[in-house]
């Protein structure tokens, strides 16, 4: 790469740094939850069965009811609880409160 174009590169990459630390325009509307995005269990156990359906299956999700919910310092903590005649682990799911963002997903071996 020949000295202007690596000049070029660089100026380009400060440009973007310096337009993504700006954020996104301040015109942009968007909702806030008072309560949160998961503002009770009800809603925690529906995301948790949402996204870990597709990773271990809806059946085997379903398998470890009834769920484990505790909310602890606004984050959610979803998990399984393992059926008398089977052998394993369950998982583990733990959500914001504020805006349902997933924060670990684990499963016990």
């Amino acid at each position: 790469m020949n000295s202007f174009s690596s000049k070029a590169l660089l100026a380009f990459l400060i440009l973007q740094g310096s337009l993504a630390a700006q954020g996104a325009p301040t015109t942009l509307h968007s909702i806030v939850q008072k309560e949160g995005f998961v503002p009770n269990q009800d809603v925690a156990i529906q995301i948790a069965e949402a996204v870990l359906a597709p990773i271990y299956g809806a059946e085997s999700i379903a398998e470890q009811k009834p769920y484990k919910v505790d909310l602890t310092n606004n984050v959610w903590t979803v998990s399984g609880t393992l059926p008398h005649n089977m052998r394993g682990g369950v998982f583990l799911i733990q959500l914001s409160k504020k805006d349902a963002r997933i924060i670990r997903i684990t499963h016990g071996q």
